[in-house]
């Protein structure tokens, strides 16, 4: 699994909060694992999911 680099997380309470394109890597990792997407196509995997979650946030549809 991906490490989320810990630079990125300046307090606590921000540790607990993950960007779109961070939450959409955790996602994409995942079905790598379940063998569902392949390595050389992550960076469009994150890219198309990071893209529907800011659609689905903007839109109050989670």
């Amino acid at each position: 699994m991906r490490e989320l680099p810990e630079k990125e997380f300046k307090n606590e309470e921000a540790k607990s909060t993950l960007t779109s394109e961070q939450l959409a890597a955790l996602i994409v990792d995942a079905l790598i694992d379940a063998g569902i997407i392949d390595k050389k196509r992550v960076p469009e995997a994150i890219e198309i999911a990071a893209e529907e979650i800011e659609v689905r946030k903007a839109l109050g549809d989670y």
